[in-house]
């Protein structure tokens, strides 16, 4: 039996980088939001951080989110931007 996959992503973007943080995670909701399997997935900023980007995202099943991990729209960008991240962190919840 499958059940509903919640999560949160966290990003910290290093000071100067906000914005091309930002631009990249941006990139990821539109085909993240048509996978299947994707109940929601939203991108927020800290309201008192704007160096911090938070996904809230949910998955119908675990294959679902693990499909999203190696998408092409995921694998392309985090290679891309690690180096600008002071810290990243994914949550799974139950």
């Amino acid at each position: 039996m499958s059940h509903i996959i919640p999560g949160v992503a966290i990003f910290v973007a290093k000071a100067g980088a906000e914005a091309e943080v930002e631009a990249a995670l941006r990139t990821l909701v539109a085909p993240s939001r048509s996978e299947a399997g994707v109940i929601h997935y939203t991108l927020h900023k800290d309201r008192d951080n704007p160096r911090c980007f938070v996904f809230t995202e949910a998955w119908q099943d675990q294959s679902a989110f693990d499909r999203h991990v190696a998408s092409g729209h995921v694998t392309a960008v985090f290679p891309r931007i690690d180096e600008l991240l002071e810290s990243s962190e994914v949550i799974l919840l139950d």
